[in-house]
Formats: structure tokens, C-alpha cells, sequence
């Protein structure tokens, strides 16, 4: 009896593990399944593939969007900037025109003192020797 324990449990042994082998089957089926797709489901791989390749035309198209953005703020800098260096060159220029032109006034005026100041010298030497040949 010892034997035909011993064989049924060797029987019993391979039914588990025939059972155990269809289950896990079933389980690495469905598994598949689920990843690559079945019955015209494409599955999670080609989910995420698909998803890959949309988030990356819309990266490329954030990357020109940017980059057009950049170039436009680029340009519109570049104008301003132009401007700016027109605008400050022209007030310059003005500022120079002023300032020889002040130059030329204080000049002037300082001739017309020098000459004041050397006829006030005549006036008061001549003054002076009159006053020195009166006494």
C-alpha cells in the first residue's frame, strides 16, 4: 500500500503541476495580452509608443514655437536698440552743437571782459596821471 500512496502522489504531484503550469500560462497570456495587444488592441507597448510620438512632434513644435518667439523678441530688441542709439546719438550730437556754441558765447564774452578790463586800466591809469600831474 506504501507503493500505491507513493504513486498517487507522484499522479496528484503532476496534476498540481499541470495545473500550476496552465495557470501560470494563463497568466503570462494575459500578460501579453496586455502588452502587446490582442484582437486588434494594440496594448500597452504600442500605447506607449504612440504616446511617445506625439509628445515628441509636440516638443518639436514648443521647440520652434520658442525659438520663432526668441527670434521675434531678438529682432524687436535689435530695433528698439537701433532706435535707442539713434535717438541718444542725435541728442549727443545736440548736446556737442550746445556746448560749442557755449564755448564760442564765453569766449566771446570773456574777449569782451579782457577788453572792458583793459579799457577800465587805461581809463584809470590816464585818471591816475592826471591826477599826478594835477599835484
Amino acid at each position: 500500500m506504501a507503493r500505491k500512496r507513493s504513486g498517487n502522489a507522484t499522479a496528484g504531484k503532476q496534476d498540481d503541476n499541470q495545473a500550476l503550469l496552465i495557470k501560470t500560462s494563463t497568466i503570462v497570456d494575459g500578460m501579453n495580452t496586455r502588452l502587446f495587444g490582442a484582437n486588434g488592441d494594440g496594448g500597452a507597448i504600442h500605447f506607449i509608443l504612440e504616446q511617445h510620438r506625439e509628445l515628441a512632434g509636440k516638443l518639436e513644435e514648443n521647440k520652434h514655437e520658442l525659438l520663432t518667439k526668441i527670434e521675434t523678441a531678438k529682432n524687436d530688441l535689435s530695433q528698439k536698440l537701433e532706435t535707442r542709439s539713434t535717438e541718444v546719438e542725435s541728442k549727443v550730437e545736440d548736446l556737442r552743437k550746445d556746448h560749442t556754441d557755449l564755448d564760442k558765447k564765453v569766449t566771446g564774452w570773456s574777449y569782451v571782459g579782457t577788453a572792458l578790463q583793459f579799457l577800465i586800466m587805461a581809463a584809470l591809469a590816464a585818471v591816475g596821471l592826471k591826477y599826478k600831474a594835477s599835484h
